[in-house]
């Protein structure tokens, strides 16, 4: 008897919304931030426990839906522990866009649906803290000569940040204690407090606050029109919309305090991904090849320490960048092309050598061959 492609049903997303909405959405701002901080510092080095009440992915969909729901509406209950754990499970039992199309076998539908959760979902609240925000100081501390760079300046950067590099990267583990220590609420002006002396002698309360409105914040009602705004024409789509907290992680409430129900996009805002959107916006796409000509050179400062152990790295594929590859070959390296890694490196003597198994490139991949020891 032939296959008949059977569909597996779940909660449909409109389904989950208008339970978040039952909640009064400051309320449930409010608990979010303080059960997500909660979890956070109960297990600071590992992402989810299974007892958690909600999941960090779920508890970031219920906070976008609370936002785009409205603040006004009366005759709304109160949430409790028990209900983020009813939308918890409704996270989890959400319909998956790629099972819906009824052509495929239910352990391929248990497949894509698993795949887009975990990687489009899951995984970024399973990256390192502050990984990104290492990487910004020596990706940016860097000369801009014109014409190479059309854009890109110290003070550019000072522009969009909100400060210069130095002082915006040792203000992130600043916010993130602050949303830590005070269940992710943050009021501007305890820094007028006695205890905040040290910080303010470090770097000064206005430099503070101007990252805050820069980068990190922004009104209720503008959060609310952007997250209404552009919903997907099909409503089991929209779990995968744009949230606004992500590029503004404090919600500012009314009576002026900061509320970030999410503590992981605090620290996301540490990041090349917050100076490249900002650039993007206001100075176009010469910005973003600007980062592009950035990128490349602190690429190059990376893999040319390769040089110094006598590395040789070869390539099935040559890619030849009239910027990357003259720099990669002083020395005695020899470069055939980089595509991103996939394979084991071994090392030998010196020089280096890498091998892989035998493999045909792949966009995206790396394959790297054995090399030849140069003389």
């Amino acid at each position: 008897m032939p296959h008949v492609p059977q569909r597996i049903t779940g909660v449909r997303y409109d389904e989950f919304v208008r339970a978040v909405r039952r909640y009064r959405p400051f309320a449930l701002l409010r608990l979010l931030a303080r059960t997500s901080t909660a979890q956070l510092k109960s297990h600071p080095f590992e992402t989810v426990d299974v007892r958690d009440p909600i999941k960090p992915w779920a508890v970031s969909l219920v906070a976008r839906e609370a936002l785009a729901g409205g603040a006004h509406v009366t005759r709304r209950e109160q949430p409790t522990l028990q209900a983020l754990r009813a939308l918890d499970a409704m996270v989890i039992d959400l319909e998956d866009p790629l099972s819906l199309n009824g052509d495929v076998s239910v352990g391929e539908e248990t497949i894509t649906g698993f795949m887009l959760r975990t990687s489009y979902q899951q995984f970024p609240y399973q990256q390192p803290i502050f990984g990104d925000t290492a990487r910004m100081r020596p990706m940016l501390k860097r000369a801009f000569p014109r014409p190479k760079y059309q854009v890109l300046s110290d003070t550019v950067i000072a522009e969009l940040l909100g400060a210069d590099i130095d002082t915006y990267t040792d203000l992130a583990p600043f916010f993130l204690a602050a949303v830590m220590t005070n269940a992710g609420a943050f009021d501007p002006t305890w820094l007028d407090q006695p205890h905040f002396a040290p910080i303010r002698e470090t770097v000064p309360k206005e430099q503070i606050l101007r990252v805050y409105d820069t980068r990190l914040s922004a009104p209720v009602a503008s959060l609310r029109k952007l997250a209404e705004a552009g919903r997907h024409q099909r409503p089991e789509l929209r779990q995968h919309d744009f949230n606004p907290l992500v590029n503004a992680p404090f919600i500012i409430l009314p009576e002026g305090i900061g509320v970030a129900p999410q503590p992981a996009f605090v620290t996301g805002r540490f990041s090349m991904a917050a100076l490249y959107y900002a650039g993007l916006d206001r100075y176009g796409n010469a910005f973003a090849t600007d980062l592009g000509h950035v990128n490349e050179e602190y690429t190059v400062e990376q893999l040319s320490l390769l040089n110094e152990a006598g590395a040789a790295i070869r390539n099935a594929t040559c890619w030849r960048s009239r910027h990357l590859l003259p720099a990669l070959q002083h020395d005695r390296a020899e470069v055939h092309g980089i595509d991103y890694s996939r394979g084991d490196a071994v090392a030998s003597s010196s020089p280096v050598e890498f091998a892989t198994a035998s493999r045909s490139p792949l966009p995206g991949r790396i394959v790297l061959r054995k090399a030849q020891r140069l003389a």
